[in-house]
């Protein structure tokens, strides 16, 4: 019998995926980092305050 290999768990998230995005970005302690991009991307027409 030949002992499959379990995936390689990575100590990373990537934010690119759905889950990743949702991890980081959409939890109460990770507001301002949401805040933070979309500030970013707006750069200056609109501004996301608290």
């Amino acid at each position: 019998m030949t002992n499959p290999q379990q995936p390689k768990v990575g100590l990373y998230i990537d934010p690119l995926t759905d889950f990743g995005f949702k991890k980081l970005f959409g939890t109460e302690p990770n507001k301002d980092l949401l805040i933070a991009l979309l500030n970013s991307i707006f750069r200056g027409r609109k501004n996301i305050v608290v």
